[in-house]
């Protein structure tokens, strides 16, 4: 079997890859959603075999982000994680 490793300077070209964010939960609020507030990002965590994606909403705190309480819960994450977002088009 043949990996194929992907270099940065392919993985660059991927819009998503390239816009991508990590950032550190700072809060996380029931506060953000559709026609409430944040925008909606596609926010992971893990690498290879833990790798873990949801959609959640986000906005900017002092401490990284405010995450929404359901995208939190579903990838299991906590105010002081690491997550990577990226905006969703």
């Amino acid at each position: 079997m043949v990996v194929l490793t992907p270099t940065s300077e392919l993985a660059d070209q991927v819009r998503s890859v390239r816009e991508a964010k990590d950032s550190t939960i700072g809060k996380i609020s029931d506060n953000l959603g559709e026609h409430r507030a944040g925008e909606k990002m596609l926010v992971t965590v893990g690498r290879m075999h833990d790798f873990k994606a949801a959609y959640g909403w986000t906005l900017p705190h002092d401490n990284g982000v405010v995450l929404d309480e359901i995208c939190a819960a579903t990838l299991g994450l906590s105010v002081g994680d690491s997550m990577t977002q990226v905006a969703r088009w």
